[in-house]
Order: C-alpha cells, then structure tokens, then sequence
C-alpha cells in the first residue's frame, strides 16, 4: 500500500492499494466530473435547475424520461457531490481504460437510469426528489471490483492499515446497500437512495458478466 492510499483511508476514503497503470488518459471521465460538480454547484443556489434535473417518480416521463440520467448532474449538498465525484475518479478511469469512452459511457448511462427506476420502484413518495450520480458510480464501481478481483484497498481500522481484497470490498459495499435498501423500502420519507445504488450495481454486474473471460486491457495485471 501507498502513503498516498494510507492518508486517504485516515479520512475513511476508498484508496487503491496498488494503483493500476493507465493505458489512455481517461477524459470521459474527467469531464463527467467537472460537468456534474459545475451544474451541481449551480443548482445549489437555483431551485428552478434543482428541480428540473431532479427525478420524481411520480414523472417518470418528464422530458421523455431523460430526468432519469439528469439525476447524475445534481447532488444535495457538497459532501454529497465531492464524496461521489471521489468515487467516480478512483473507479472511472480504470473502468474507461478497460472499456472505452463508448462503452464506458454506455455503462455509466445504463446504472444511472436502471437505478433511477429502482429508486422508483421502492416508492417512498411520488413527489420526492431523488438526485445524485451514485447510482451510475455504483455500477462503474461494481464493474470494477469484478473485473479486476485482484485489486486491493486500503482502509484504517482500529489503529491499523489493512489491505483488502476487492471482493471483500464489494460483499461489504453490497451488505450494506442492501440492508439499506430494505430499510428503503419501509419508509415513506426520504433518506439516502439505496436502491438506486442497488440498481447501478446490477447493470455493473451484467456487463461484467457479459465480459467474463474476454481479455482485459494493457495495464491491468495486477
């Protein structure tokens, strides 16, 4: 593990223990970032733009059904968009790397709509704004902790750094969605939208599935 990793896990943060090699410089992912933390800071102040990127399950249809990707674009408040858009660089640029900007872009778009739905699904309100891009982030995220199962994380745990294995970080992170999700799916206010995530991962773990046994990209033997 890095001293690098080893900070970013003091603050509770998913570091890379060994940081994988890029083949390509990932700017779909860079500009998914600045796009989104750009119009999620202009949104803070504007009710107006808040309201018509949000997605309300009660307006599944809204402007053809795009308020289902729009909900990437806008976040309630800072820790919220600085803590996804975390998440996406650590996951997104290997993810690029492996599938491409098409494909990438594909998956992100994919997560982020069949979590939208998800998030419908579980009700909890017709007229509740349901935002944030973790529903696509959790399908990138899901994608990678499958398609490179030997990656490992750092993380700080009563005093000590440990290392851990991708598949133990991807049953921790699935735990918790789903026992989340279930709480979800009792209550009728608002609160963090797990089953949006939930969504996001299933979409990242069919296309790691699809991909199963076909070769990974330069950069990745880890």
């Amino acid at each position: 593990m890095t001293t690098k990793s080893k900070w970013l896990a003091l603050f509770g943060l998913p570091a890379e223990a060994n940081p994988k090699a890029l083949s390509h410089f990932p700017w779909v992912t860079i500009l998914l970032i600045v796009s989104s933390s750009w119009v999620s800071i202009a949104a803070f102040t504007n009710p107006t733009l808040f309201e018509a990127l949000a997605f309300f399950p009660g307006m599944k249809t809204r402007y053809m059904g795009l308020n289902l990707l729009t909900v990437f674009f806008v976040h309630g408040d800072w820790l919220h968009l600085l803590s996804n858009m975390y998440c996406l660089f650590v996951f997104g640029d290997n993810v690029e790397d492996e599938l491409r900007p098409f494909r990438y872009l594909l998956l992100v778009a994919g997560s982020t709509a069949i979590g939208s739905l998800f998030s419908a699904w579980a009700g909890g309100g017709e007229n509740i704004a349901h935002i944030g891009a973790s529903g696509g982030i959790f399908g990138v995220m899901v994608f990678y902790l499958l398609r490179f199962p030997k990656a490992r994380f750092t993380y700080f745990f009563l005093f000590r750094f440990y290392s851990v294995p991708a598949g133990l970080v991807l049953l921790f992170f699935l735990f918790v969605q789903l026992s989340g999700g279930l709480e979800q799916l009792s209550r009728t206010a608002g609160g963090i939208d797990y089953m949006a995530h939930l969504g996001g991962a299933a979409v990242g773990f069919c296309c790691a599935l699809l991909l199963r046994g076909a070769p990974k990209g330069r950069g990745y033997s880890l």
